[in-house]
């Protein structure tokens, strides 16, 4: 299992260099960078926050971890949702919001592929 301070370094770097190249290409400069960096920063609290609490409901039971990953995605799209519902234009660049965001999801399901392959075996 790959340990959630890989994971945060693994958003990290797609989130810092993808900030500064569609900063640098945008004509919105900062504020494309600030939202395309903020995209993958949520995407990668909401599969962080869905592990951690997959975690936590394995330790008691597999039927609750079952419900946590389900109540735990649920609840990021409708946050999700509510936010991008309400974000102002003036203040966000919004098509570098969900770039960031689609972003954060290659990445984070990447790594929980990488995670769900089984170990080589050696003979």
């Amino acid at each position: 299992m790959i340990p959630i301070p890989v994971r945060v370094v693994s958003f990290a770097i797609p989130g810092v260099l993808g900030a500064a190249t569609y900063g640098a290409l945008s004509g919105n400069g900062h504020r494309a960078a600030l939202s395309f960096a903020a995209g993958v920063a949520i995407t990668a609290a909401i599969f962080v926050l869905g592990i951690l609490a997959v975690r936590a409901g394995a330790a008691l039971s597999p039927l609750i971890a079952t419900a946590m990953a389900l109540s735990t995605y649920t609840t990021a799209a409708m946050l999700l949702l509510a936010a991008l519902a309400i974000v102002d234009p003036s203040v966000a660049d919004v098509p570098a919001l969900a770039v960031g965001l689609v972003v954060g999801v290659l990445v984070g399901v990447a790594l929980q592929v990488r995670d769900a392959r089984p170990p080589a075996v050696r003979d």
